[in-house]
């Protein structure tokens, strides 16, 4: 894989999880299809964006916008998603409930029996909303007249015996002042509680909406990241490779062709070494030559000698010429005969030395 490429992948992965992680944060997933639904409430009690939509506790959705009806400003309209997944009936209700006692919010989804073809919702479409109180959240609304008939049964039961009315009426009045310190306990804890899930939630807001009022500036980042992906593959960067592979191969050439000159150098290197060991074991005449000094003595006289010769020659010419005579002429060595002092043997030069 060649370094464009790789180059070219890299920013487009970027590019992916850019877009990705911005409409994740805003609640959508753009990797899945959903269908999109709209519902209109009076009051929502602080239901946020990417708040979970559920049906029987299975989250199918998310929360994708919550913002004022734009024509009369009296109600708020909340847009939401819905995977494609789940077919949805028209006559769905969408019911904002509380989770817990803390005040946590989500939407459900309640109806009777699953929907096919024309009775399924479109996206895009208004369904019915519903908003219930904690009470009605927790305990459900089928169960509430339940629990008052049982109630009042029971206190009918208990004003209806005299005999331990008094005692029950006291019991009931301890039972109060408890449930009152209770109750006191658990509001002042649900006030701290709520006043941290209020400031998160803030903050929480404030990080969507910088993203969203920096949505131009993120749109042209992700434009000059494409832009500079198409420069990077515009770029004549095989040209380039394809010149720096030519000049490699002739650098390798070059290089197989200087190990070849190496090796044949220290080939003449190791003869040279081989010679030079032969001469200093006086092996062949040029080692004795320099190893054996009398060898050279007697050449230097010889040197000597041919150079008296021919120097005699020079001046006496005529006592060569003797054999085409018939008269011979008695030879007289000269007193001042330079082959005296050149020929004096090396002994006698180191005793006149010393």
């Amino acid at each position: 894989m060649s370094k464009e490429l790789k180059i070219g992948l890299f920013a487009l992965v970027i590019i992916a999880l850019s877009v990705w992680g911005y409409n994740f944060v805003k609640g959508q997933n753009i990797l899945t299809s959903n269908y999109i639904f709209k519902v209109e409430y009076d009051n929502i009690d602080k239901l946020a964006v990417s708040t979970p939509v559920l049906i029987r506790g299975l989250e199918v959705g998310t929360i994708t916008d919550v913002y004022l009806e734009p024509e009369r400003n009296k109600s708020i309209i909340v847009e939401f998603t819905v995977d494609k997944r789940y077919k949805i009936p028209k006559d769905v209700v969408v019911a904002v409930r509380s989770v817990s006692l803390v005040g946590g919010k989500e939407l459900f989804l309640e109806y009777d029996k699953p929907c096919s073809g024309s009775d399924c919702a479109e996206s895009g479409q208004f369904l019915q909303g519903e908003n219930l109180g904690m009470f009605e959240s927790l305990v459900g609304g089928d169960n509430i007249e339940q629990m008052t008939d049982k109630l009042k049964e029971a206190l009918g039961n208990m004003m209806g015996d005299s005999t331990g009315a008094a005692g029950t009426m006291g019991s009931l009045e301890d039972i109060t002042t408890n449930l009152a310190g209770v109750t006191e306990t658990l509001n002042a804890n649900l006030d701290g509680l709520t006043r941290n899930l209020t400031a998160s939630l803030r903050n929480l807001n404030i990080v969507t909406k910088t993203l969203a009022e920096n949505e131009a500036e993120l749109a042209g980042t992700l434009q000059n990241i494409n832009s500079l992906t198409s420069k990077i593959n515009e770029a004549n960067f095989s040209k380039t490779i394809d010149l720096t592979n030519e000049s490699l191969g002739a650098m390798k050439t070059t290089m197989s062709n200087l190990d070849k000159t190496l090796e044949s150098t220290q080939t003449t290197f190791g003869n040279l070494d081989n010679v030079i060991t032969k001469l200093d074991a006086n092996e062949g005449s040029l080692g004795k030559l320099i190893n054996d000094p009398s060898l050279y003595d007697n050449l230097d006289r010889t040197s000597t000698e041919m150079n008296l010769l021919m120097q005699d020659i020079r001046l006496n010419p005529k006592r060569y010429f003797t054999v085409l005579r018939k008269k011979q002429t008695q030879y007289v060595l000269p007193e001042d005969d330079p082959a005296n002092e050149l020929l004096q043997t090396p002994k006698e030069n180191n005793k006149e030395g010393n």
